[in-house]
Formats: C-alpha cells, structure tokens, sequence
C-alpha cells in the first residue's frame, strides 16, 4: 500500500461529492474501502508489516474524513489500535462503542463504527455536530495510536494524534472533543480507580487535510 495508492483512495472518495452521494454514501464507502484493504491482510503471514499498513489505512480514512470536512461536512472521526475499546458518547449520553472482538454497540444516529480485525484498529465515524467524549478502555499492557478527526476549530485544527498512549487491563483515556475545542488533554486513568494519572498532550496537531501522511511502501 503506497502512498500513490493512498492519495487515489481519498480522490476517489472526495469525489464520491460531486456525484451528490449522501454523507452516509460516501462514509459507509470509506468503510468498504477499509474493511477490503483489512480483508486483504487475512492469514498471510506478514505480521511485520501490519504496523505500516494500519498506519496506512488510518492515513486514507484521516485524509478522507479532513477533505469532506474541507468541503463543508461536519464529521467527527475516533480511531485506535489494539489492545483498546473505544466510546464515543454524545452530549445526551448516547453511546458507540467498538470492542476489541469486533461488537459494535451504536446508540446514535448515523454512525458508522467498525473494527478492522486483521489490523488490530477501530473506528468511529459520526456525521454531526455534538460534544463527544472518546473514552479509550484497556484491555491489555501495552500502548495505543489513538487519532481524532473533526470540523476545524477555532485555530484551524482538524486533525489530533496521541502516540504511544499507555494502556493496561481496566485503564481509560478520555477526551473532550467540542465545536468549541482548542484544547486536547487526554486525561488517563491506569490503574482504574477513578482519578487521574497523568494527562498526555496531543503528539501532532494538523490544520489541513493530510491526503497522505507518511510515504509507505508496504
């Protein structure tokens, strides 16, 4: 997966637009483009490279979902690696959540929420304005990617990226991603017990659509 290839997966979805598809169109093709690509990877023995190619694919869904908002929509996107359950839960506390077995659980309306099995990464992707929390949820030692998408705020910020956020059985990450948001604290609770442990700041704030972000041959 190249990152000539990259760039002609999110054309293609941006230009899904000019075809006047619907927002759910063009989401639930990013899904398809991403669960064939995860498909591809199955049983083939290559677990060296699975590293580079769910950077890859978060790259194509990153890139698709920024260009849309470029273009006026009003998405939100959650993503994250194993070993995590993520949440996403809206002001009137309605909730999706992606498990590491691949359940989705989806209370609110038009979300699209998957788990890419062979790639070891989930994803939450809601078309509307709202206040969500992303809760990341433990289920293993280890660290997670974690990467937010969302409208531009204020500062022109549309793209939040944590590297190496540390997890471990019952620990949870939290984030408050508003209209209003310049700010991105992750608040982490590792051993569980309700308070704080640290509060780790975002490793890469971007301000436009990455098409492609990193130059992988894989």
């Amino acid at each position: 997966l190249s990152r000539a290839t990259v760039r002609i997966l999110v054309q293609n979805i941006v230009a899904s637009v000019a075809l006047e598809s619907t927002v759910l169109d063009i989401l639930n093709k990013i899904k398809d483009v991403a669960e064939a690509i995860n498909n591809e990877w199955n049983n083939v023995g290559c677990g060296a490279v699975i590293p580079e190619v769910k950077l890859a694919i978060t790259s194509f869904i990153q890139g698709a979902l920024q260009q849309l908002n470029d273009l006026g929509k009003e998405i939100f996107g959650f993503f994250a690696g194993s070993p995590v359950d993520i949440v996403v839960t809206d002001s009137s506390g309605r909730r999706v959540a992606v498990l590491e077995d691949g359940t989705v659980e989806s209370e609110i309306p038009d979300a699209i929420a998957f788990r890419l099995t062979n790639l070891g990464l989930s994803v939450i992707i809601v078309p509307h304005v709202d206040n969500y929390t992303l809760s990341v949820l433990g289920n293993g030692a280890g660290s997670a990617r974690v990467t937010l998408v969302r409208p531009p705020d204020d500062l022109g910020v549309n793209g939040i990226v944590y590297e190496d956020v540390p997890v471990q059985p019952g620990s949870t990450a939290t984030v408050v991603v508003a209209s209003s948001t310049t700010q991105y604290p992750l608040q982490i609770d590792l051993d569980g017990n309700g308070s704080t442990d640290a509060v780790q700041q975002p490793s890469n704030l971007s301000s436009k659509s990455p098409t492609f972000i990193h130059d992988l041959a894989v």
